[in-house]
């Protein structure tokens, strides 16, 4: 039996729904909070909804890479006081 997806937009449908919504997949693994707390989901999403495969490389739309490196660079710069 298929996963189920246990919250937002898709909360209670398979797993397998998101794979047809790039946008929402692109925002969801932006966000910090989803990759901590759902990392079994993440590990899926990013490996295509199929096994991870030795040397297997994560591919990112354009706007989640910038939104993963703008993250980066605000958590590595020093803080203001």
């Amino acid at each position: 039996m298929s996963e189920v997806v246990p919250f937002g937009k898709y909360k209670g449908q398979p797993i397998e729904v998101l794979a047809n919504d790039r946008g929402y997949l692109d925002w969801l693994t932006a966000q910090s909070w989803f990759r901590e707390r759902y990392a079994g989901i993440y590990t899926l999403i990013i490996n295509n909804f199929g096994e991870p495969s030795e040397g297997a490389s994560v591919e990112f739309s354009p706007a989640c890479a910038i939104a993963l490196a703008s993250r980066r660079l605000a958590a590595a710069s020093p803080r203001l006081s």
